[in-house]
């Protein structure tokens, strides 16, 4: 690729021919190998939470509805232990006129959003791609019902054909800033391979020496439970530590296709970036805008021959 810094701070131009993948590549771009290794909670440790959560918001949806019941223009409703959130659940007419409740909006807060399945492990549950923004406000409203060091991602793939399906993942912080128990800046090494006897693909890891007695001791405290590999926010694998792991070594499993894996790899490979990349303008030149650009540039020169041969003719008489 032909890669180019612009006059405007902060921007470069790449120029990559002959891409065939123009998605793929836009993920290889905005990717900044922030890999992380977490510690996960059992979802048999949160079952009571997210019981709280649905006695929770449908009480709250009982209190606006009464609320609307008896007042029509009231600008604030409250009860006991909850208020009606003025950005979300209300819509303001211009000129300060009264607010009016958003009464599909509480519905969806009355029904019980959360069913726990009896299942064990890190997963929490699965939704579909269109409700995962609905289940992220739900958290955040409820934060403080959940441990302080509890952390919820999605998986980084769907789990179905159809692609719909993303499962949620309980994220446990570490040490007093509950965060990762692990960062991924101890990686020196990565390389995309095939499982036994052509099963997934996976990408190995290897680590530096404080990492690697890190690692040691991380899955030496979680034997029996799940380490989540987290990257650029997203879950891509949490395997059950069956024992200590010496020496640094490692993989990420996560239904890879080859290509996946291989752009995994080279993103590991290249490390953790210190700053973001956004993509702010995109342009693609195909092969007949490529043609039509040849085809033109012939016109303009077989013009400009005739009218140097004209002109040349009309200079000296002939």
């Amino acid at each position: 690729p032909n890669i180019q810094r612009l006059d405007q701070a902060e921007r470069i131009l790449i120029e990559m021919p002959g891409i065939t993948e123009p998605e793929r590549v836009r993920n290889l771009l905005q990717g900044s190998a922030n890999l992380e290794f977490w510690k996960t909670y059992n979802v048999n440790e949160l079952g009571t939470y997210f019981n709280e959560i649905n006695t929770r918001s449908a009480e709250y949806a009982q209190a606006v509805r009464g609320a609307a019941a008896t007042s029509t223009d009231s600008t604030a409703v409250t009860t006991d232990s909850l208020s009606v959130d003025s950005l979300t659940l209300v819509s303001t007419a211009a000129e300060g006129e009264k607010q009016e409740i958003n009464r599909s909006f509480v519905e969806y807060f009355a029904q019980p959003y959360f069913a726990m399945s009896g299942a064990s492990g890190p997963i929490v549950g699965t939704a579909a791609k269109n409700d995962t923004a609905a289940v992220n406000y739900l958290l955040q409203r409820y934060k403080d019902i959940f441990p302080a060091d509890v952390r919820f991602k999605w998986g980084f793939k769907p789990i179905d054909q159809r692609e719909t399906y993303f499962e949620l993942y309980a994220l446990k912080g570490d040490g007093t800033r509950r965060g990762p128990a692990l960062e991924g800046d101890v990686v020196t090494n990565a390389k995309a391979d095939q499982g036994q006897q052509g099963s997934a693909w996976e990408v190995s890891m290897t680590m530096n020496s404080a990492g690697a007695s890190r690692w040691a001791t991380i899955t030496g405290a979680e034997k029996g439970k799940s380490i989540a590999i987290v990257l650029d926010g997203y879950v891509y694998s949490a395997p059950t530590v069956n024992d200590r792991i010496e020496g640094g070594r490692s993989s990420i499993s996560g239904r890879f296709t080859p290509e996946e894996a291989g752009d995994l790899e080279n993103v590991l490979k290249s490390g953790k970036m210190k700053a973001g990349v956004r993509i702010v303008q995109e342009d693609v030149v195909g092969p007949s805008l490529g043609q039509e650009a040849i085809r033109d540039g012939f016109v303009s020169f077989v013009i400009a021959l005739i009218v140097l041969f004209i002109f040349t003719c009309l200079l000296y008489g002939i």
